[in-house]
């Protein structure tokens, strides 16, 4: 029988297969050929025979894509809440992010949280504007009025979907999540003010279902490095910069010489936003110290 792993406890494997959840454990196998199931692979298994308690898992198909902060397989998409105050935007962090997500080839959505903290002419909804500009799907989300009208569209995007939660530590994502699904969240925990920034509650590696496909939460986070990815990985990477043509095909956008670089003539054109263009020196310049490249 083939099922999705909903969660890993100890040595135990919680699978999901029409038949309902079943748990398994691996063959010993696997662990010769250091191969690893991790939530959200696509097994086959054989069914707890007798008075067994557990079935065993017999393959792991190939994975679609894969996060390893927490490691979760066959991924659709990433929803990275961001909150707009309390604590502030920080576009930085969220650059960084959605540049990871690009790495990893999956398919990147921000929701935009606390809007109902802010006023409708701040400047922070022409960021917001910014990022739908440039081809990502942005939602803003009032959690405070779940039952309003920007949730149904929300909701569509994560039908039949794989999706992972994540976000700046304090953004908002757990009450998102219990907005989502009551009850089967941790409730949020108080933001501290003075430390600006929310206590974590997530606990465990695991996908819930909803609407038709799966939610994951990960860890909040405040600032992460992206593993394996090199100075060129984040040119190629980050947000729209591929869409525009460079004369050389390792260009890192920043020599100030719009004949020979495409994203630095959409620049000096205001086809990119100014804060995106400066959040991406930043980010290059952090990989370059980091990794002696000159």
């Amino acid at each position: 029988m083939t099922g999705v792993v909903m969660k890993i406890l100890s040595e135990f494997c919680y699978i999901k297969h029409v038949g309902g959840i079943v748990v398994c454990k691996t063959k010993g196998i696997f662990r010769h050929k250091n191969m690893k199931v991790i939530t959200g692979d696509v097994v086959e298994f054989d069914e707890p025979q007798d008075q067994e308690a557990y079935g065993m898992i017999t393959d792991i198909y190939d994975r679609k894509s894969e996060l390893y902060r927490p490691q979760i397989a066959n991924i659709d998409q990433v929803v990275v809440i961001s909150s707009v105050k309390d604590p502030n935007f920080d576009s930085y962090i969220l650059n960084k992010y959605l540049t990871f997500i690009s790495y990893l080839g999956i398919k990147k959505i921000i929701a935009f949280t606390k809007v109902d903290l802010i006023k409708r002419d701040d400047v922070i909804f022409d960021y917001i504007d910014d990022y739908q500009k440039i081809g990502i799907e942005i939602f803003r989300i009032n959690n405070i009025q779940p039952a309003s009208e920007e949730w149904e569209p929300f909701n569509q995007i994560l039908v039949n979907k794989t999706s992972v939660f994540t976000g700046q530590t304090g953004a908002g994502k757990s009450t998102t999540l219990n907005n989502l699904l009551p009850n089967v969240f941790q409730k949020t925990q108080a933001i501290s003010k003075a430390l600006g920034r929310g206590k974590h509650t997530t606990t465990s590696n695991e996908l819930f279902e909803f609407n038709g496909g799966f939610i994951a939460d990960t860890p909040g986070f405040s600032s992460f490095e992206l593993k394996d990815v090199t100075p060129l990985d984040v040119a190629q990477h980050y947000l729209n910069f591929n869409q525009y043509e460079c004369k050389f095909n390792d260009c890192l956008h920043n020599i100030d010489n719009e004949k020979i670089c495409g994203v630095v003539a959409a620049k000096n054109k205001n086809e990119i936003p100014a804060f995106m263009y400066s959040d991406y020196v930043k980010l290059l310049l952090e990989f370059t110290n980091k990794r002696g490249v000159k």
